[in-house]
């Protein structure tokens, strides 16, 4: 999702819906399927190695099955480009916890503009590198005038940055 403002322009990147529905169900589905028969087949008379192998199974399901919960909740990343600050900040968030990362916005190259095929027909990819980041960061605009329009912008930010 691209918003825009004055000053601003943020690109918010989230999992697909089928994505977050899939992790979701898989992740009740671990939490509790896998639990369930040791929870049913454990006494206290068992073994106590049994015990302790049973208990480390269903707490590592558990953890497992929360960390898919939370990973199908958590949005992925949240980048702002902020004209009135000169600050490009990245905002990584998921179930490890987050991570923020700020540039001063005169250290971006100029975005690209690329024209991508797809099984819709072509789109629009707006591609910013950020330095020192291992992965670009692309956004998909509506249209190809969309991207345009957010690359001239993006790019007279960064121009204002540095003059």
């Amino acid at each position: 999702m691209i918003e825009t403002g004055a000053t601003f322009v943020r690109y918010r990147q989230r999992l697909p819906l089928a994505l977050r529905l899939f992790a979701g169900f898989l992740g009740l589905g671990i939490g509790t399927a896998i639990p369930a028969p040791f929870l049913i087949h454990m006494r206290w008379t068992t073994p106590p190695l049994s015990l302790v192998l049973a208990v480390a199974a269903i707490l590592a399901s558990v953890a497992f099955g929360l960390f898919l919960i939370v990973f199908s909740l958590a949005p992925v990343a949240d980048l702002r480009i902020d004209g009135e600050s000169g600050l490009v900040t990245l905002d990584s968030r998921g179930p490890l916890g987050r991570r923020a990362r700020r540039w001063p916005l005169k250290q971006l190259p100029p975005p690209e503009v690329l024209r991508r095929e797809g099984e819709d027909g072509p789109f629009a990819v707006l591609r910013l590198h950020l330095p020192g980041w291992p992965r670009r960061i692309d956004m998909v605009p509506d249209t190809m005038a969309e991207a345009q329009a957010l690359q001239a912008r993006v790019a007279a930010m960064i121009a204002s940055a540095k003059g």
